[in-house]
């Protein structure tokens, strides 16, 4: 298993210098290695960006720690719809985040919601209310390398500035 990870780190690094770039525009080939000669990058720069995105979906923070994400669990006060906002770094500038709900065919989809409209026009769900939206969101999030911490409320003021790719 060891040699296969360490294949796929090899592939991985020969598409991002040479097969990924072949027609890209904003990163054409050769361009890595022209910034780095110029100073205007380092391989440590590039290593250092490579080790925090693995960690990051891989859900271990930098200092060790999992990576948390808020789930806001509430239920829509017209049709009783239990809903789950997961704000945070997912919080857009126009105040939109994702949001899942379980639909009549027991499917859970997502899509994006403005997160103080959804506050606005529900409550907050009661644990029993939330049990299996929980479950389901809980499952997506550990896909994606993140563990579920659910809150009552998300103040967008503490959040942390988004990552520049």
């Amino acid at each position: 298993m060891n040699i296969d990870i360490l294949n796929a780190v090899n592939d991985l690094v020969s598409d991002y210098v040479y097969y990924d770039r072949k027609g890209d525009e904003d990163l054409p080939m050769g361009a890595i290695q022209e910034a780095i000669k110029k100073g205007e990058i380092t391989e440590e720069d590039i290593v250092n960006r490579f080790k925090e995105q693995l960690h990051k979906k891989l859900g271990i923070a930098m200092d060790g720690s999992h990576n948390k994400q808020p789930v806001i669990f509430r239920v829509h006060t017209g049709t009783g719809q239990v809903f789950a906002l997961l704000p945070g770094d997912s919080i857009e500038a126009n105040g939109s985040c994702l949001a899942f709900q379980t639909v009549i065919r027991k499917e859970t989809q997502g899509r994006m919601e403005n997160y103080r409209k959804v506050i606005a026009r529900s409550r907050p769900a009661t644990p029993n209310e939330a049990h299996d939206l929980l479950k389901e969101v809980r499952t997506i999030c550990e896909q994606q390398g993140l563990t579920v911490e659910v809150k009552q409320k998300w103040n967008a003021r503490k959040k942390r500035k988004p990552e520049r790719v």
